[in-house]
């Protein structure tokens, strides 16, 4: 059926508190920017549609010491609308109190199939705004919860350290049940499906979802939402300010001609590392930054090869562990690690496997695995923005489908000690992802540097 027109509808979780999570009032400032400029350049609505689920974490009686206080929890839901003058605006179609931990996928559900367009002549964008904890999206932690940071520089002092760790870590994370995120990736593909699909298992309703939220651009993280969306726009590293660049996005959406799914998953890309305006201010930002545009179906072909790879590989490693494990250690410590103190190293793929090529060099399955990974992203992955300040770059700012330069678009997740892959939930426990569950192959592979049961 022929598409008239785009519906932008964001899911927004702002964490306001002064804790953790605001990050000294960076969040404020943040979503200052991002709602001014929805307001200020707005699609032709009369042919597009900008509709917000929107959730804003704030202290009951706007009191500003709100350790210990309880946090007013609402989801509301706004529309974009333009008054008689032809001024933008904000209306609040909708609000009700945030779900039960146990009611978020029905709750969000029927929320979001009560107030969002459901007619099927327009395209369909989610963008996703706010945080990412490991295996989910939209964490919610308290104020004095604080993932230890930098605790040691190198696998080979974590393992001299261990004791130190798990004594240093009783009191510095929460466990499961409080340091949760409100939505799993694997719920909101069940949202997605809930109020996008109609039943249907065919088309992929969804023609992008884009995520303003940090290194959300991994393996894990595209099996959920695959079946739903024909275009993932994720973030290897972190995001914050500028974020994408609706004025040029929004300007796009006006005029008689139709923005093609392929042609927007690009205008994502392209646009983002423009630094004219306002955007200039936020240039080392922009620079921080490794964009990409993902066709999720990557994960079908990927898959099979990847699981065969890792199978190989640990057996390979378990042979001689004694000099192998050594190298395998050394690889993922090198290029780039977009972790940045978090309880698990998060890897680009394609720069590991350079790693371990160049340690195991006679190895032939790890070439193998190397250039069919790298013909995958040629087609998967056709369009990428990697800035001059990503960790281990020196090349220009600018759209790059080079894959001899890193990263490739994906990351592989490490946990950094045995306790990550018990206390943060993300390799077992009720929150443990389906990739990890469902590829056994993955636990006896962590296990050659954490011989613990998983």
């Amino acid at each position: 059926m022929k598409k008239n027109g785009w519906q932008f509808i964001f899911l927004v979780h702002a964490d306001f508190r002064d804790d953790y999570h605001a990050l000294n009032g960076a969040i404020l400032t943040e979503f200052k920017v991002f709602m001014n400029e929805l307001l200020n350049s707005p699609p032709d609505l009369n042919s597009h549609g900008v509709q917000m689920l929107y959730i804003p974490l704030w202290p009951v009686n706007n009191n500003k010491d709100i350790r210990g206080l309880p946090i007013e929890k609402k989801m509301y839901f706004l529309e974009m609308k333009k008054d008689q003058n032809g001024n933008p605006y904000w209306e609040r179609k909708d609000e009700i109190p945030l779900p039960a931990d146990n009611e978020q996928v029905v709750g969000w559900s029927n929320f979001l199939k009560k107030n969002c367009y459901q007619g099927s002549d327009r395209e369909i964008c989610l963008v996703l705004w706010g945080h990412s904890h490991g295996y989910g999206i939209f964490p919610e932690l308290s104020p004095t919860s604080r993932n230890k940071s930098n605790l040691f520089d190198s696998l080979s002092e974590l393992s001299e350290n261990k004791a130190k760790i798990k004594e240093e870590l009783k009191n510095t994370i929460l466990n499961p049940d409080k340091s949760r995120s409100v939505l799993t990736m694997e719920e909101l593909g069940e949202i997605i499906n809930n109020v996008f699909q109609d039943g249907s298992n065919t088309e992929k309703n969804i023609a992008l979802l884009a995520a303003h939220v940090c290194e959300m651009a991994n393996v894990y993280f595209l099996k959920p939402i695959m079946p739903y969306c024909r275009w993932f726009i994720a973030h290897q590293s972190d995001i914050g300010i500028p974020g994408f660049n609706f004025p040029v996005i929004f300007d796009a959406c006006k005029g008689a001609n139709q923005v093609l799914p392929d042609q927007m998953a690009e205008l994502f890309v392209l646009s983002f590392y423009e630094k004219t305006g306002s955007r200039n201010q936020y240039s080392k930002q922009i620079d921080n930054a490794a964009l990409f545009a993902i066709n999720p179906s990557v994960y079908i072909e990927l898959m099979p090869l990847f699981n065969d790879f890792i199978s190989t590989l640990t057996s390979y490693i378990n042979e001689h562990p004694e000099g192998r494990k050594n190298h395998l250690i050394e690889a993922r410590q090198q290029k780039i690690n977009f972790s940045k103190g978090s309880l698990f190293f998060r890897i680009d793929l394609l720069a590991w496997l350079t790693e371990l090529n160049k340690r195991f060099p006679n190895e032939g399955f790890i070439l193998d695995f190397f250039t069919a990974y790298e013909n995958l992203l040629r087609i998967y992955i056709p369009i990428s923005y990697k800035g001059t300040r990503v960790e281990n770059f020196n090349h220009n700012a600018k759209p790059i489908n080079n894959y001899n330069i890193l990263p490739g678009g994906l990351s592989i997740h490490y946990p950094l000690m045995v306790t990550t892959l018990t206390i943060d939930g993300f390799f077992s426990g009720p929150n443990e992802l389906s990739f990890i569950r469902e590829n056994n192959w993955w636990k006896k592979f962590y296990a050659i540097d954490f011989p613990v049961p998983i």
